[in-house]
C-alpha cells in the first residue's frame, strides 16, 4: 500500500460575518438556500418566547427568514398554533418568492384541518416574506350545503380572489366554472 500524503494550501481563512438568530430557548435552523440577489433565505423552528416581533403561538413555530448579502435581516415570518410546527425546507421560485414545505400538530390554525397525526404544510411567501395566500374560507359545510350555479357563481374580493367550486366535471375555481358553464358546491374562497 503506498501513502501519499498531501496537504491542501489556501490563504487564511476570513470570516465575512455571523450573524446568530434566536432566543431563549431551543431555536433552530433546517435549511439555508442562497437567493438570486446573493443573499440567503434560512427556515426552521423556534421555541423561544422573547424573539422581537415574532409571538410563539404554541409549542415550536415553523420560521422563514431572508438576509441581504452581507448578513443583515431583511424579515422574518413565523407559523404555528397551539402545538408545534416547523418548516423543513424552501425553494426560491421563478417569480422571485418562496415555497415553503414542513410539518404541523396545532389543532386551532384556521381553515387547516388537522388529522390528529400531523400533517404536512406548503406554503407559498412572496419575495417580501407576504404568503401569496391572505386567506382562505370554508364556505360548504356538511350542516350547510352552499351551491350555486354558473350565473351567480360568486366572485372573491371582485375577482381578485378565487371560488374553490365541486362540479360535476370536478373540482375547478369559479372562473373555470363559468368557462365550463356549470355550477356546483361552493367549497371554499381563497384569496
Amino acid at each position: 500500500m503506498l501513502f501519499i500524503p498531501f496537504a491542501i494550501y489556501a490563504e487564511e481563512l476570513k470570516m465575512d460575518w455571523q450573524k446568530n438568530w434566536g432566543g431563549n430557548d431551543n431555536d433552530g435552523i433546517y435549511e439555508l438556500l442562497q437567493t438570486e440577489d446573493g443573499g440567503f433565505i434560512a427556515c426552521g423552528f423556534f421555541y423561544s418566547t422573547d424573539i422581537e416581533g415574532l409571538p410563539n403561538n404554541g409549542d415550536s413555530d415553523a420560521i422563514i427568514v431572508k438576509y441581504d448579502k452581507d448578513g443583515n435581516m431583511l424579515w422574518q415570518k413565523n407559523w404555528g398554533g397551539n402545538s408545534w410546527e416547523d418548516i423543513d425546507d424552501v425553494i426560491q421560485t421563478e417569480d422571485g418568492g418562496f415555497i415553503t414545505v414542513g410539518y404541523f400538530m396545532s389543532d386551532n390554525i384556521e381553515d387547516i384541518v388537522y388529522t390528529d397525526n400531523g400533517d404536512a404544510v406548503i406554503i407559498k411567501y412572496d419575495e417580501n416574506g407576504e404568503p401569496v395566500i391572505q386567506g382562505i374560507k370554508r364556505i360548504s359545510k356538511p350542516g350547510l350545503r352552499i351551491y350555486s350555479n354558473c350565473e351567480d357563481m360568486p366572485k372573491v374580493r371582485n375577482g381578485l380572489g378565487i371560488a374553490i367550486v365541486s362540479t360535476p366535471k370536478g373540482i375547478m375555481t369559479d372562473k373555470q366554472a363559468r368557462k365550463e358553464n356549470v355550477g356546483g358546491e361552493v367549497l371554499a374562497f381563497v384569496w
